[in-house]
């Protein structure tokens, strides 16, 4: 015979943003902080300018690596920085208070923020606990037989 579901299961099996960030540290998340991580490990906020030197310092050292001839090295740069004249940095998407939640959270350096193992969250450890667990899981396996 099955089971049927109640309401209230239903509910606490859809994702939501209560349980996208999941605090497992000793410090309390600000407001500000836990709306920028419910945003996701992969969001990236828009950059104040295109970091030219860092492509044009990628495309050279790419050209090298593979040893291009220079017809094509030439060709290559200058298509690239075509690109990089024409491109365009977006408005911002970000409100101030994030961009300061962001700092906050960088400068914070008694917590790790990881994906879950299982699911779209992001969690939140006490840096300690976090290192604990790496080490126990670098140790190696005792069996008995």
């Amino acid at each position: 015979m099955k089971k049927q579901s109640t309401d209230t299961e239903k509910n606490e099996t859809k994702a939501t943003k209560n349980n996208w960030v999941i605090n497992k540290s000793s410090t309390a998340l600000l407001p500000e902080e836990k709306e920028v991580l419910e945003l996701g490990l992969n969001f990236a906020p828009t950059p104040k300018r295109v970091p030219v030197i860092d492509i044009l310092a990628g495309v050279e050292v790419a050209t090298r690596r593979a040893k291009l001839q220079v017809e094509v090295s030439e060709e290559l740069r200058a298509r690239i920085c075509s690109v990089i004249k024409n491109t365009k940095v977006r408005q911002k998407h970000m409100k101030p208070s994030q961009h300061q939640a962001i700092a906050s959270l960088k400068r914070n350096d008694t917590i790790v923020i990881v994906k879950a193992d299982k699911g779209n969250a992001t969690v939140v450890l006490d840096k300690s606990d976090y290192m604990d667990k790496c080490y126990m899981l670098l140790q190696p396996p005792t069996y008995k037989n």
